[in-house]
């Protein structure tokens, strides 16, 4: 009986110690394979086969799921396949383990800054400096956040023709400083130098005004929701004597895909009739806009405003536009070299309660009958008041990449338009001239059209001008525009 015992106890322990030195051998070659997963994936990650790669890291993580390493370098491919959640989830919880795993602070870092998480990414890049302060990702990724923030500034002048008889120049600039990656600070100052060409302007001389201005504003963005805020007051200190305050809000939320909601309301100046000069003409508004700025070269935009004058008067606009790529060559980058090319359409709806149309002058000459004739000159007095227009345009755009930053863009569009015109009466009458005048309203066709071109040219580095010129051309305003903008980095 105790050999039996005894026989069976030995047999226990040789069973148990073959089982123990099998179970050796199987993890011996679960790391083996394991390893040889972590190469594959190394492998493939530096060919650009990421869906590969993802599958060997994958499978070195099932044959070791406790490997940092393994899980490191997953987390690293998700980001590079921009599925950025399931990477984060990833590191948070490698982080959870290991607070002090420096790769992992940079990787996370890095999923904030391509997100737009800047102030989250920052803070990730200093923990990955603090604990290994020769981390060239981490040092890099602030720099560049860094780098963003920079002082910018603008020196631009605008100088605008236009038939109202009307001439505007613009001399302004402004300065942007930021208080961290995401929230902008603005200051803005500058001079309208005003011109009216009328022989005569309400009985007296032609005139002239300096309007100067000054604003403040800033813009917040909300982490990667892309959800933001901007605000801004505005000074105007009109040349008919008085001092107005203008400004804004705009918020801009994610609407879905790549569209965003952008929610508007301010007041700003108008400088669009030489009358301006000679009161305060401003507009307070509000504007709901659906923006499209799509990656693959889609842009877009449907927008409705509600306009309220200075004198009371009311207005409304609804407008939309779609972009769509035709043509894209060569490098799309703006240092590098490509072309590419955009056809679009757009409609819109504009409507105001009262025509502010006046008649400048009246003259009357001899007609066939004995009577006279009479020619009216008029303009909008003191802004455009469009009454039931509706217009529609095709629109091309072209943009070349000309080499070592230098970006040459043309546009424009032509289409069709139908609007209720003023127009005076009598047409003839029995003395020199009308002893009233009148205005009655009528529908009018026109083609409406505007051709632009604009290059940008690098200075030197974070300096660069900007060459603008255009005309336009519609029912009531044609114009001839041209401007010079300087940017840069401090």
């Amino acid at each position: 009986m105790n050999l039996c015992r005894t026989t069976a106890a030995a047999m226990l322990v040789i069973v148990l110690c073959a089982s123990d030195a099998a179970a050796q051998g199987t993890g011996a070659g679960a790391a083996e394979q394991a390893a040889e997963m972590m190469q594959k994936g190394d492998d493939l990650a530096a060919k650009g086969d990421l869906a590969g790669a993802e599958r060997a890291y994958r499978e070195a993580l099932r044959l070791g799921p406790q490997s940092r390493e393994a899980r490191q370098a997953l987390a690293q491919i998700l980001l590079w396949q921009k599925r950025y959640p399931d990477a984060e989830s990833l590191l948070h919880e490698l982080l959870g383990e290991d607070a002090k795993n420096a790769a992992a602070h940079e990787l996370l870092g890095t999923s904030y800054y391509w997100t737009g998480a800047w102030r989250k990414a920052a803070r990730e890049f200093r923990r990955a400096l603090d604990l290994q302060p020769g981390r060239e990702g981490a040092r890099r990724g602030l720099m560049e956040l860094r780098s963003t923030m920079k002082p910018r500034f603008t020196l631009s002048t605008l100088d605008r023709s236009d038939d109202q008889p009307y001439d505007m120049r613009l001399l302004g600039g402004d300065l942007t400083l930021h208080s961290d990656p995401l929230t902008a600070w603005t200051l803005s100052g500058g001079s309208y130098d005003l011109e009216s060409k009328m022989p005569e302007r309400d009985g007296g001389a032609p005139g002239s005004a300096s309007v100067p201005f000054a604003q403040i504003g800033v813009g917040a963005a909300f982490g990667r929701s892309a959800t933001g805020l901007d605000l801004w007051m505005r000074v105007v200190d009109y040349a008919a004597g008085s001092t107005e305050l203008m400004g804004g809000a705009r918020l801009r939320v994610p609407a879905g895909g790549r569209w965003r909601a952008e929610v508007e309301a301010g007041r700003q100046e108008l400088f669009y009739t030489a009358s301006s000069m000679d009161q305060a003409v401003y507009v307070t508004y509000g504007e709901l806009r659906l923006v499209l700025d799509d990656a693959a070269g889609w842009y877009g935009m449907a927008s409705g405003r509600w306009n309220e004058y200075f004198d009371d008067n009311q207005g409304r606009a609804f407008s939309a536009y779609l972009m769509c790529p035709i043509i894209s060559t060569g490098d799309e980058k703006i240092e590098g070299a490509g072309f590419r090319a955009w056809l679009g359409v757009s409609g819109a709806y504009r409507d105001t309660d009262e025509a502010r149309f006046s008649p400048a002058s009246v003259t009357g000459h001899q007609g066939s009958g004995g009577g006279y004739d009479y020619d009216y000159l008029g303009w909008y007095d003191p802004y455009y008041t469009p009454m039931d227009q509706t217009e529609v345009r095709g629109i091309l755009a072209m943009e070349w990449g000309l080499g070592k930053g230098v970006r040459l863009k043309l546009g424009g569009d032509y289409g069709t338009a139908t609007e209720d015109a003023v127009a005076f009466s009598p047409e003839s009458g029995a003395d020199p001239l009308p002893g009233a005048v009148t205005g009655d309203t009528h529908s009018r066709d026109y083609r409406p059209w505007r051709a632009g071109a604009e290059l940008f040219v690098p200075l030197t580095k974070g300096l660069g001008v900007r060459l603008h010129g255009g005309r336009s051309q519609d029912a009531y305003y044609r114009a001839d525009e041209i401007s010079a903008t300087l940017v840069g980095r401090f």
